[in-house]
């Protein structure tokens, strides 16, 4: 697996975006699985299978030397878990642009902190997604 192959299937990973009835209609069915012990059994099992698999991703990537050396796999493993679902909540309730492109932004974010040095991208502050907000002078108050 070369060093960009591991990033092209981690960023696979947010989807090709969600609709918002989509995330409604996941969300219903997440409840059933919640809820019902049986289904809740299979979500459990996908989830670790899932968990299991960013572990080997992200260990491969530290053999290659595409993640740095001290980064601790499980930690990342769960952190990039985290923040793909966090950010597919999170893009549900603004919709601010296609949903792939909401989480890949937040994917990168927390992969880029864990780049070997080499990899690590150049972005200039006119790159992210939403600017920041205006300072207030005597003059605009």
């Amino acid at each position: 697996m070369g060093r960009r192959d591991w990033q092209t299937l981690l960023r696979r990973g947010c989807g090709k975006g969600d609709s918002g009835a989509d995330i409604c209609d996941h969300l219903a069915k997440m409840q059933i699985d919640l809820t019902d012990p049986a289904f809740r059994r299979y979500l459990l099992h996908n989830a670790r299978a899932a968990r299991r698999e960013l572990e080997t991703l992200v260990r491969a990537a530290i053999a290659e030397g595409a993640l740095r050396q001290d980064v601790d796999p499980q930690r990342l493993a769960r952190t990039i878990e985290v923040v793909v679902n966090g950010s597919l909540m999170t893009w549900a309730c603004y919709r601010d642009g296609p949903a792939d492109a909401w989480m890949r932004h937040d994917l990168e974010s927390v992969l880029d902190l864990h780049l070997a040095a080499e990899l690590r991208p150049v972005r200039s502050r006119s790159r992210r997604r939403r600017a920041a907000p205006a300072k207030r002078t005597r003059a605009t108050r």
